[in-house]
């Protein structure tokens, strides 16, 4: 069954908005439109619930158009949407540090558009179009998506081209304050490894990004672990949740794990040269096409005074209990030789 003729859509009401905007006398009216746009959106689910249990967003502070500039290090990114309150919704569930800048020159145009067209009968969500530039990115059907998709170029790009940090594919956790970092693509296990590792009294930096300085060390990207689901798909779960502590200073190299998880292998590490662990690094780093000279320093950088192992594991918590044992054994042996 169709939509009737004379029932309006958000996207309708946005139009309205748009068209009274600016006349005093139309407050009521644009006021009831975006109160029966709250309702039509909210009531298919456009915006989840909170993890906090608070109410869904209104709809009342979104119709219009806004725009922000932001520099995350040192690259321009510029953010605007047809939905006032988007943009401070992305951003305000944003993990990386960012300051506002001039729209002088933007490296990275993103915008936001909603149709706000509910087909209801049909169980489908109006489009809420992510573009880069001219070029649509994704058309997402909840905030949530959305969000997804946002951070995941957004960082990509971050990653590739700025020359203040480095971006490598990699978890990490902090052991009395001191690094281990697990480089590792989608789908190798490292966000199984690293939730045991915080299971195991370790601090939570990161799941996605291990994110270095110029001088080797690596800096905290706490967002929520995306742990896989065995009906598929990705839960979100913060590290309070796992007991866990997360964030911190930034922290020297003490351990690089490389490994993958197979099915029945065992944890038998063997140790590898700086010059092998930087290769194995080097093949996780973003920016290795676009700056390889500047990733082959801080790398050096960054395993200088490390250990790095290297071997196939089977079980995560079995894994997790061998680093945490190795990572002591290497602290009081250092110990014994500094004294």
């Amino acid at each position: 069954m169709r939509r009737k003729t004379d029932e309006k859509t958000p996207l309708q009401f946005a139009h309205h908005w748009e068209r009274y905007s600016g006349e005093p006398d139309r407050d009521a009216e644009v006021s009831g439109l975006n109160d029966m746009a709250m309702s039509l959106a909210e009531s298919n689910g456009m915006f989840r619930p909170r993890s906090s249990g608070k109410p869904s967003p209104s709809l009342r502070k979104i119709i219009g158009r806004s725009s922000i500039c932001f520099r995350i290090f040192d690259i321009s990114i510029q953010l605007e949407a047809n939905v006032r309150g988007v943009i401070d919704l992305l951003m305000s569930r944003f993990a990386l540090k960012w300051r506002p800048a001039s729209t002088a020159q933007v490296d990275r145009c993103y915008s936001v558009s909603w149709n706000g067209q509910l087909e209801v009968n049909a169980g489908e969500l109006g489009c809420i179009l992510l573009s880069v530039g001219h070029q649509p990115l994704i058309c997402a059907t909840s905030l949530d998506e959305l969000y997804d998709a946002f951070e995941s170029d957004l960082l990509y790009f971050v990653g590739q081209h700025t020359r203040e940090m480095l971006f490598l594919h990699a978890g990490v956790v902090a052991w009395e304050r001191e690094a281990i970092v697990i480089p590792g693509r989608s789908y190798s296990g490292k966000t199984t490894l690293v939730r045991a590792l915080l299971q195991a009294g370790g601090v939570y930096y990161s799941d996605e990004y291990a994110i270095v300085d110029r001088q080797g060390n690596v800096h905290p990207f706490p967002r929520n672990l995306s742990i896989r689901l065995d009906a598929g798909g990705l839960s979100r779960i913060p590290a309070a949740k796992l007991g866990a502590f997360a964030g911190g200073p930034p922290l020297a190299v003490s351990l690089v794990v490389v490994t993958r998880y197979r099915s029945g292998a065992q944890w038998r590490p063997k140790s590898l040269s700086p010059g092998l662990g930087m290769l194995r690094l080097l093949r996780n780093t973003l920016s290795a096409r676009h700056c390889p000279g500047l990733a082959l320093t801080i790398l050096e950088r960054m395993v200088r005074d490390a250990t790095i192992l290297e071997s196939e594991r089977g079980d995560a918590d079995d894994t997790a209990r061998r680093i945490v044992t190795g990572c002591r054994n290497l602290r009081s042996t250092g110990m014994r030789q500094r004294s």
